[in-house]
């Protein structure tokens, strides 16, 4: 008797393939090769062949056939299967800014840009007062005692400012075309 392939796999590793799918060859009902061993080795190349030709291809060796593309190559074959995946990455994306939105890592845009507009709203008619507020007390002053009582005041209206949790609206101006 010539050389005998006498497991799957042994037959496995004498077409190139893993156990697994040679034990998937076995099991398809169009599987034209005797189901159980022996094989006889002299069938080794025969049934390669068919195997190549009729059934899928082996997924661990696409990476090599194709190279690095191998993956875009496979989702150009198959646009269904690229737009399962855009659906699966955006699906993923919306759930990661839920989170974030959940956790508080993300606040609404317009939210933030009004918070900021009160803010320098609020810093701007607190300065423009100043000069009312401090002017009689600045009459007759040196150039120190003015500076000091300028700093002393606008110290003083920044940390107001910066305690305050509510802030006004700022007045509704028109804007000139």
């Amino acid at each position: 008797m010539a050389s005998m392939i006498t497991s799957g796999r042994k037959l496995a590793t004498a077409i190139g393939v893993s156990e697994s799918t040679v034990r998937e060859y076995l099991a398809r009902a169009d599987w034209p090769f005797a189901r159980r061993p022996p094989w006889a080795a002299a069938d080794v190349a025969r049934i390669r062949s068919s195997a190549q030709a009729t059934l899928s291809p082996n997924p661990a060796t696409l990476h090599e056939t194709h190279g690095h593309d191998g993956g875009m190559e496979a989702l150009r074959r198959n646009p269904l299967s690229a737009a399962k995946l855009r659906l699966t990455l955006t699906r993923a994306e919306m759930l990661n800014l839920q989170r974030a939105i959940l956790a508080a890592e993300m606040v609404p845009r317009r939210e933030v840009e009004d918070a900021l507009v009160r803010r320098v709203h609020a810093a701007r008619s607190a300065f423009q007062a100043l000069p009312r507020q401090l002017a009689g007390r600045l009459v007759g002053r040196n150039e120190n005692e003015i500076e000091h009582a300028l700093d002393d005041a606008i110290r003083a209206v920044l940390l107001e400012i910066s305690e305050q949790l509510e802030l006004p609206e700022p007045p509704i101006t028109e804007k000139s075309p």
